[in-house]
Formats: structure tokens, sequence, C-alpha cells
């Protein structure tokens, strides 16, 4: 099952589906792109056209990876890291895709030890990969470097080291990247981390800093909710015109515009949301408010 989200009305949308079961790399311009899910041969490429609502097939992939990190910078997309199935180990190669041409081009390889399950995230005109795992002697260790990607000079730059982690939480907003969450590994069973980091790249990435739990002025009620939050916000929706929310999981259920009601009141729809715990959140560089809310039947 395939849908669009429209984060103005809070309503999904029945797309197309897949031709076949895939895994999501990066989205270039109005289109988005996949890779077959492991077992349907990996190297298979899909387009989807978001303003045709159409699938169609791109020429194969001269690799065959899973458990990658992917971004697209511009309108190129790129590929990294991840289970090389033909050495039937992990790798740092590392490609750029062009949609216009449809075709891989090998780039500078991903520096430190070979990975995969590492997050990919891009912002402004750099790419960044970073962490994930390798298994050593039966063993998985956790990695927690972190790269800096300039395709312009197709150069990798070191960044500073976080607590080695796998399947972590990585998104952008504005000129910053927050990083999160994700697990270590714990013998049988993964310990989960709940720290949370931001990375400042504009001008130049000086550290990489815990985010601190601040108050930016603003609440949400009623709480419990039903069809629709209202937001006060202190110094008005210029500066914060969407928020980040996320259910009790951890899982990003994405990002919500604010519509102004008046003054500094604004209100978020959430009638397409299932009863539960949710939390909403503002960030802004190393200072961030998060609320808990309820939705009810």
């Amino acid at each position: 099952m395939f849908q669009e989200f429209n984060t103005q009305t809070g309503i999904w949308t029945p797309k197309s589906n897949f031709p076949q079961d895939r895994i999501f790399l990066f989205n270039i311009g109005t289109s988005a792109f996949f890779m077959n899910y492991y077992g349907l041969g990996m190297d298979t490429v899909w387009e989807y056209n978001s303003l045709t609502d159409t699938w169609s097939s791109r020429n194969v992939a001269p690799f065959d990876f899973y458990g990658t990190a992917t971004f697209s910078i511009g309108n190129k997309g790129y590929l990294g890291t991840g289970w090389d199935d033909n050495i039937s180990w992990s790798t740092n190669a590392f490609y750029e895709y062009d949609p216009v041409t449809d075709i891989w081009t090998p780039k500078a390889s991903v520096p430190g030890q070979s990975r995969e399950n590492a997050v990919g995230i891009s912002s402004l005109s750099r790419g960044y990969i970073g962490m994930g795992d390798i298994a050593v002697t039966n063993v998985v260790a956790a990695l927690g470097d972190f790269y800096e990607y300039n395709p312009l000079l197709d150069q990798w730059d070191t960044l500073p080291e976080l607590q080695g982690r796998l399947d972590g939480m990585c998104f952008s907003l504005r000129d910053t990247i927050y990083i999160g969450g994700a697990n270590i590994p714990d013998g049988h069973f993964p310990l989960a981390l709940s720290d949370f980091y931001y990375l400042d790249i504009n001008p130049v990435v000086q550290s990489i800093s815990p985010l601190n739990q601040a108050s930016l002025g603003f609440s949400i009620f009623p709480i419990p909710a039903r069809d629709k939050i209202y937001i006060s916000v202190e110094h008005g929706f210029d500066i914060y015109p969407s928020v980040e929310i996320f259910d009790l999981a951890g899982r990003d259920i994405g990002k919500f515009n604010i519509q102004s009601i008046q003054g500094n009141m604004g209100e978020i729809r959430i009638g397409c949301f299932s009863p539960g715990i949710y939390f909403l959140g503002l960030m802004e560089r190393d200072k961030c408010q998060v609320v808990k809310f309820v939705v009810n039947e």
C-alpha cells in the first residue's frame, strides 16, 4: 500500500501501489527513488513520479547492497555503505546517481570501517554518513564515527565522534542536523538510547553537542484532543512555522505546518491520528521543547 499525506489537511490519500516490495532511497525534485527489498534483487531501481502518480523502472544499479545510507543533494542522489551480497561482507563503497542520464557513478569511498545500517542525511550543499554497525567475530560492534561529504570536491571530512550506535534517527531542520535515539548491542537484547545531539553546519562544523531541553515559549491545548490541537507560540509563527510530531515509540509521524488563527494562536489538524500518546516538538539550534498530548477516539 502506498499513500500520500497532506500536512495541510491531515488527510492520507491512496496512490498507485508499489510494483513490488521496495525500500526508499532518496527524493530528487518531484520524484522519489526506490530499490527492491532484500531478496528481490536489490539492484533494481524504480522511480515514483508524484505529478503523474506513476511508477517506472530505471537502469539496474551496478551493485547489490542493502542496509545502506542515502541522501540527495540538488539534482543528484547518493548511496553508500551497507551489506554487499557480492562479497558477503559490509562495504564502504559510495555512488552518485544522476536521474537525467540514469547512471550510477562511483565516488570516493566513505572513510572508516566498512559498515551497514548507518544513517545518511543532507543539508545545504553537503551530505553526512555515520554510525552503523559491523560484525566482528560474530559480535555486532556499534560505530560512532561521522563524516561530511563535499560533492564538488568528491571529498570526505571527519566530524566529531558520537557514542557507537545503530538504527539511529537523523533529520535536518534549516542549517542544523539532529541525531539521536538508536540502539547499542547488549547481549541478545539491544539497549535503547534516548540521548539527542545537534550538528551545527553553518558555516563550518565545530562540534556535535547535546540538545538541551528548554522552554521556547509555546503551549498546546486541549489535552486530551480529538480533531485539532491549538498552539500558542510566544514569538509568533514566523520563527516556528512547523512542528515535528512523534508517537510513543519514537517514530517520526512527520512535520506539520501550523495554521495561524489569529495573533500567536494556531492549530494543527490531527483527525487522522489513531488514539494514543504523542509528542510535539519545536527545535531551535541547541534548544528544544517537547510537549506530550493525547488523542482520544
